[in-house]
């Protein structure tokens, strides 16, 4: 019989659904209870004992109904509030405010509550307060600047954790107001950085990790990141966003000059368009930055994929998120060559793909066999089902030659009668994690269909 301590942690590591990793450096996300860890909680009285931390250590209240069974188990005595670590208020419950009185009445017998994420728009300023003001917890974390509640200038934020918070250059007032009654913020989106200059390098936005640069047609100077930097310790991801691709054919900034010099020598240019660029400091106190990310969609005319691909690897060897878009591809290539040429990306960590299943050779033609069994012989629906049972395989085999590889992310589509794009349509979504030992592929892709 196996001792406490392994069976712990065993069931730690399968106790809750894979996050997607392009979350994990905010370190403040909800985990879900994985259905092996309910499985395990039933097999008798010893792994019950183990996995009930683990069942109630992250809890979602999405409404009314779910706040009185909270407020029953306090009031009987239940272990089950004293296991609650981290605490999830839904819109749909902060909608009712009758759930505002009994949170009044739950918050204190929370005696290990750490966390309360308020997934809602504009809460009540009384309802806030309470929040703020429970002594065990460390972090309340919002979405955005705009959620927050009229009159929060007043209170001490600093257990205020803003998870995402845009601006436009230069309207600061309001965020800096939150700043300075000590809230933090883990992402900024900046719009229109082309007007930021040496005035922006001092301020400071305190726990800052990410930055994301909305580019538009105009140049950006970066005159200012030498200074915001060293403001920042915690910043370590940097973003360009091109998505209306405006910016990366009109400019050419300095972190991606020898790529660009390479695709022109290699008459790639016309091929595909940058849409996001992603920088990574080389260190926590360094001032220099290397491409980590890229995003590429390709063009009608590319029949280049892999020399693109290869580019990019020889280019920024540190490429740790990449994202390509096939859609507007007109060639075909055999899988193995797909699969070559990303394993040449030691560092990948994240992998998006889009509409890749109709750009390969033996995707169509081969006789996959169906993962999930389908209730119905819906025609749209089973090609879903045929391209996720092939993407399957192919995330396999990328797992296995990329060691680095921690997710794929796929977003396909096709038609009902493929060849002539005609009759309805079926979309393929979601995440695919890897298992770092096993290397093993898990996770359900989402089918849906026009009607």
């Amino acid at each position: 019989m196996l001792p406490d301590e392994l069976l712990h942690s065993t069931v730690e590591y399968i106790a809750y659904t894979p996050e997607p990793p392009d979350c994990d450096f905010l370190g403040f996300h909800f985990k879900s209870v994985s259905p092996a860890l309910l499985s395990l909680s039933q097999v008798n009285r010893r792994m019950r004992r183990i996995c009930v931390p683990f069942l109630f250590s992250y809890l979602r209240v999405v409404n009314v109904a779910e706040a009185m069974k909270l407020m029953d188990l306090c009031r009987t005595g239940s272990i089950i509030p004293s296991l609650i670590r981290v605490l999830l208020l839904s819109a749909s419950y902060y909608a009712q405010k009758e759930g505002h009185k009994i949170l009044r009445q739950v918050l204190p017998c929370l005696h290990h509550l750490s966390c309360i994420h308020l997934r809602i728009p504009r809460p009540s300023i009384d309802l806030f307060t309470t929040v703020l003001e429970q002594p065990t917890v460390s972090t309340v974390l919002m979405r955005s600047l705009d959620n927050l509640p009229g009159g929060f200038s007043k209170l001490n934020l600093s257990k205020l954790v803003l998870k995402h918070t845009s601006v436009a250059f230069p309207r600061f007032s309001t965020l800096e107001t939150c700043i300075r009654r000590g809230a933090r913020m883990a992402s900024l989106d900046i719009h229109r950085p082309d007007l930021l200059d040496e005035s922006f390098g001092p301020r400071i936005f305190t726990g800052l990790q990410e930055l994301n640069l909305f580019v538009c047609y105009f140049p950006v100077s970066f005159s200012w990141l030498p200074a915001f930097a060293s403001g920042h310790p915690s910043l370590n991801k940097m973003w360009l966003l091109d998505d209306k691709k405006h910016y990366f054919d009109r400019h050419t900034p300095y972190f991606i000059h020898s790529f660009v010099e390479g695709c022109h020598r290699q008459e790639l240019s016309e091929c595909f368009d940058i849409t996001r660029v992603g920088l990574s400091r080389v260190n926590q106190s360094s001032q220099e930055w290397r491409v980590t990310g890229m995003t590429i969609v390709t063009k009608f005319a590319s029949t280049s994929l892999i020399e693109i691909l290869s580019l990019i690897c020889s280019s920024f060897p540190a490429i740790e998120v990449l994202s390509f878009d096939l859609d507007r591809h007109k060639d075909t290539y055999h899988i193995d060559d797909i699969v070559s040429v990303l394993a040449g990306f030691s560092c990948l960590r994240v992998l998006y793909i889009s509409h890749l299943y109709n750009r390969i050779e033996s995707g169509r033609k081969t006789s996959w066999k169906l993962v999930r069994q389908l209730e119905t012989n819906d025609v749209c629906k089973i090609l879903a089902a045929t391209a996720e049972s092939a993407f399957l395989c192919y995330a396999s085999r990328l797992a296995k030659e990329i060691a680095s590889l921690a997710a794929l992310h796929i977003d396909d589509m096709g038609y009902e009668h493929e060849k002539s794009r005609y009759g309805r349509r079926w979309w393929l979504k979601g995440w695919l994690h890897v298992r770092d030992s096993s290397r093993d592929i898990e996770g359900a892709l989402r089918i849906l269909t026009d009607y």
